[in-house]
């Protein structure tokens, strides 16, 4: 619950900078870390997951990664970045000019050291994971957010006064500093767990693993990197269709920072949950009976997906209203827009991180880096497409069409690796999401008159209350009649 908070709490620190940085200056913040986010990918994307699957493995046995096997992952994984980071500063001037906003050439120098404070965190959070520490890694993951939010913020505030791209390029350099913070704070931390868990475990000499355990876990980072460097490239790919081909819109930077910023900060909310969900489920899922742990998953991950599509579809307005009343009407009516449009996105988004992690817990990271490729592919390929016609709205579109395709294809190759589904565990999944949905609509509409905020959080209150005491009253009395039929 933790670890899924702190990554609420990543997606969640990006609305009030979004209102403080305003349409123009959000979109070149946001066009910024989709190059950003390829350099992490590449240099630590598959690093902890493929870190927490190993140590997941020894620890059922009663063993640790040796000391060793965690620094040769770690020197190697610093290299990495550091060339990455490197690279991001040397080329940042021309991504700028091919994205059509020069002036973000300076936030991206300003960002690329968190290239490296991110790769070397992943290497120690993976571990952590492994040993189901959740608890330090979702309290690093809250103090990230926080740093990075405040000093955004503050940053943003300080210079707001200096025009231009002061407030954004002030944004950027607190990513870096988010991200010092949070690995200097963390390496106390895997000290301690590190030593705790070597002295119960008898194994002082902490020889267990090496350097081929070192080397295994490089080699299956690298489809995992490999995939992980697929999302960010797609979003630097459409950011170079977006800002180009809506060129003659009057505002094609504050249309893109809408979508990225205002409605991408809401739609990133699930994702972040899934994420976290997902860090939670794989060393569980990574165990001798692993199969019998998915039927689970997969139920909590389509249940929060339904609750986070039926929110943004029912209340896009009011959502947008609460969270970002600085907005002109103009962009108000386009991001609530886009926020329903891309409501359907989250279901598909569940789906498809459920059968990802189990993918990945089955050592089988090919075949979902394979789909999201593909996804990808079709993303790019329809928002050149449509944006031309259809503009920024056209880019969302393709978004959930893209989403739609992954989901698919992964339940069909899911069929042939053993998914197994219990249909009477997630039978129950349906009827409870669509009562939710029902109530909600229906909440939404009485309490319209409310404030904004208001009328989105006593709306979900009262449905959550309402499925949950129908819930209650089946559990019971199917209880009661079970005994009676026992007497």
């Amino acid at each position: 619950a933790l670890l899924i908070a702190a990554k609420a709490a990543a997606a969640l620190g990006k609305i009030p900078l979004c209102s403080v940085l305003g349409a123009e200056n959000s979109g070149l913040y946001y066009a910024v870390f989709p190059l950003i986010g390829i350099f992490v990918s590449l240099s630590s994307g598959g690093i902890t997951a493929c870190m927490s699957a190993a140590e997941a493995a020894f620890s059922s046995e009663g063993k640790t990664l040796s000391p060793a096997t965690v620094k040769r992952v770690t020197v190697f994984t610093c290299g990495i970045a550091a060339a990455a980071a490197s690279a991001a500063a040397v080329l940042a001037g021309f991504v700028a000019a091919a994205q059509n906003i020069p002036g973000a050439a300076v936030l991206y120098r300003a960002a690329a050291p968190a290239i490296i404070f991110s790769a070397i965190s992943s290497v120690f959070k993976g571990w952590l994971l492994g040993n189901k520490k959740f608890v330090p890694v979702a309290a690093n993951e809250l103090l990230l957010q926080i740093i990075k939010s405040a000093a955004g913020v503050g940053g943003a505030m300080l210079f707001s006064g200096c025009g231009g791209a002061a407030p954004a390029i002030a944004a950027s350099a607190a990513v870096s500093l988010g991200e010092c913070a949070a690995l200097a704070a963390l390496v106390p931390r895997y000290l301690h767990e590190r030593r705790a868990a070597l002295s119960a475990r008898g194994d002082t000499s902490g020889k267990s693993g090496g350097s081929s355990a070192a080397k295994s876990i490089i080699l299956k980072s690298i489809p995992l990197s490999a995939g992980g460097l697929i999302a960010p490239l797609c979003c630097l790919i459409e950011s170079f269709i977006v800002l180009r081909l809506t060129a003659g819109a009057a505002a094609p930077a504050a249309e893109y920072g809408i979508k990225e910023g205002a409605v991408g900060s809401l739609l990133s909310l699930p994702a972040a949950v899934f994420h976290a969900m997902s860090s939670y489920f794989l060393p569980l899922l990574s165990e001798k009976n692993r199969k019998c742990s998915f039927p689970t998953a997969f139920s909590v991950f389509v249940s929060a997906g339904i609750i986070f599509s039926a929110t943004y579809a029912i209340m896009p307005d009011s959502i947008i209203a609460a969270l970002f009343p600085s907005l002109s009407k103009e962009f108000a009516e386009k991001a609530a827009f886009l926020l329903a449009a891309g409501a359907a996105g989250c279901l598909f988004g569940a789906i498809t991180h459920a059968y990802a992690t189990f993918f990945h817990a089955k050592g089988k990271t090919w075949q979902s880096t394979a789909v999201r490729s593909f996804a990808a592919a079709l993303r790019i390929t329809l928002a050149a497409m449509l944006v031309p016609y259809l503009g920024i709205k056209g880019s969302t579109l393709a978004q959930v069409i893209a989403a739609a395709a992954s989901a698919a294809a992964l339940i069909f190759l899911s069929l042939r690796t053993g998914a197994e589904l219990k249909p009477v565990r997630t039978a129950v999944i349906m009827p409870c999401s669509a009562m939710y949905c029902a109530f909600l609509a229906v909440f939404h509409r009485i309490c319209a008159s409310l404030p904004a905020f208001a009328g989105v959080a006593l709306s979900h209150l009262c449905a959550a209350i309402c499925v949950a005491s129908l819930c209650a009253v089946v559990f019971l009395t199917r209880r009661y009649a079970a005994k009676r039929r026992e007497s």
